[in-house]
């Protein structure tokens, strides 16, 4: 499977659904004594599959971010080949979600890595790197079907971005 690269834990910290580097789902469970993660059960896992309902090619299929709506909608970020895509569940047929300029502009392997959504759906991502030529790295919001830039940071150190 690679590396996880991405967590969502549920409402109660019960369960959750993790992404790998190389487009795999998988849900589980988290049980817990005091609070504490005492051990992890893993309930399904399936493939993330292209467009065309097969596997992914490795550059295609490097899967980073992850991030789960309230009604199982997943949202899934590439930095391979720079874009986000959703699906309905674990199974669910992929769909693309609206696409930004400077994606097709990110560094090979440093582009879309992290990817959050905010509490009115918003959808926010940042790339690994800078853009070529910035020092500062955007965020990319995505509101009412369309990308903006939210803000821009600075690098801090030698540290990139990771979700």
């Amino acid at each position: 499977f690679g590396g996880f690269s991405a967590i969502a834990v549920t409402e109660g910290g019960a369960g959750f659904v993790a992404l790998s580097d190389r487009a795999l789902l998988v849900t589980g469970r988290l049980e817990r004594t005091d609070g504490r993660i005492t051990g992890v059960t893993v309930t399904d896992r399936a493939a993330v599959l292209d467009q065309s309902g097969g596997a992914m090619s490795l550059l295609r299929g490097d899967s980073e971010g992850l991030a789960v709506a309230p009604d199982d909608t997943l949202f899934i970020s590439f930095e391979g080949v720079p874009r986000v895509r959703m699906q309905d569940g674990l199974r669910g047929f992929p769909r693309l979600v609206a696409t930004h300029p400077d994606f097709g502009r990110m560094q090979e392997n440093a582009a879309l890595e992290a990817l959050a959504r905010g509490p009115d759906g918003s959808l926010y991502t940042i790339p690994e790197e800078p853009l070529p030529g910035d020092s500062r790295f955007p965020v990319y919001r995505l509101r009412d079907g369309t990308w903006d830039i939210a803000l821009r940071f600075g690098r801090v150190g030698s540290y990139l971005v990771s979700g």
